[in-house]
């Protein structure tokens, strides 16, 4: 996985020649895990929904799809410099 591979080996020797970036990196890594656990428990709620209920649910997953994609297109933006 990614972050954690990253979190374990990579942050901690860059830590060693810049401070504090690690840390900033380990919250995004944070945020985008936290992102996808709302991916995945929207997308069980709306598996037992009908209607209106499951359109608003869906909606909702759909923010929540575009929050990750963002968050993740800029940490990789980030990760690139």
């Amino acid at each position: 996985f990614h972050s954690t591979s990253e979190d374990q080996v990579v942050f901690p020797a860059l830590e060693l020649r810049v401070r504090n970036v690690a840390r900033a990196y380990s919250k995004e890594h944070e945020v985008d895990g936290e992102l996808f656990r709302m991916v995945r428990e929207q997308l069980e709620e709306a598996e037992g929904l009908v209607g209106d209920a499951r359109k608003d649910t869906v909606r909702k997953l759909h923010r929540t799809c575009e929050a990750a994609q963002i968050s993740l297109e800029q940490h990789l933006d980030k990760e690139e410099e």
